[in-house]
């Protein structure tokens, strides 16, 4: 069976999963992510799913415990339960996220909550400057832990692209550039059209796709990496005020 037909089957079968448990309590479910895309890895992507539903109380979201584990073993990770109001409302808060949301996904079931979202730039800025000031300080603090371990600066590389690469696409988001292309052209685009590293961020999304880190020289992919992130956030803090 291809990788194709055996996602179809996943969202197909729950669907029925999903109808059921939340029933009447039920607006929509929606896939969204890699596994819509020809770069879906079955060995390391998960399946991400969105369930709306009309009322996300604890009470109502706990009746997924009864399927959870089914589904973990498909690699469906834990579903977005949201409201349509918690999206209407959090689009000033989270546009990066639901931007990335919004560019692959599918409606398995119901109403399309995502089809009419409309995105603030000057929103997209506040989230990529305060987002890429955390990132900053997670990665000298996790390098520190890591402390010089390949292995574990390996995972710090492959963790950090995979927050990073939503990131890019809210730059290029500010730019009018297309956002919609394989995470190897969104590095292109975003190093070009800012500057950046380009050498340098290939050879990151390299290693967090399965290449080694080099031996030699870690400490200095490191700085490069940290200016690189430094440079983003200057370059986003001189936006400020552009937007709105």
């Amino acid at each position: 069976m291809s990788i194709k037909n055996k996602v179809d089957d996943i969202f197909s079968e729950f669907t029925k999963d999903i109808e059921k448990l939340f029933a009447a309590d039920l607006v929509s479910i929606i896939a969204y992510g890699s596994a819509l895309t020809d770069e879906f890895n079955t060995k390391k992507s998960d399946i991400n799913m969105l369930v709306c539903l009309k009322d996300d109380r604890p009470s109502i979201i706990g009746r997924y415990n009864s399927i959870k584990k089914k589904w973990q073993k498909q690699k469906i990770m834990l579903p977005l339960f949201v409201t349509e109001n918690y999206i209407s409302e959090s689009l000033d808060v989270f546009p990066i996220e639901f931007l990335n949301i919004q560019l692959h996904y599918k409606l398995l079931l119901g109403k399309d909550v995502l089809s009419n979202l409309t995105f603030n730039k000057d929103h997209i800025r506040h989230e990529l400057e305060r987002e890429l000031k955390g990132k900053l300080l997670h990665l000298k603090l996790s390098f520190l832990e890591a402390n010089c371990s390949l292995k574990m600066l390996a995972r710090l590389i492959d963790a950090s692209m995979h927050v990073l690469m939503p990131l890019f696409r809210g730059m290029l988001y500010l730019l009018d550039a297309d956002y919609s292309v394989s995470k190897k052209e969104i590095i292109e685009r975003v190093s070009d059209r800012y500057g950046l590293d380009k050498e340098l961020l290939t050879q990151l999304f390299n290693v967090s796709q399965g290449e080694e880190l080099p031996k030699k020289h870690i400490e200095n992919v490191f700085d490069r990496y940290i200016n690189n992130v430094h440079k983003m956030i200057e370059l986003i803090n001189n936006m400020e005020g552009r937007y709105e």
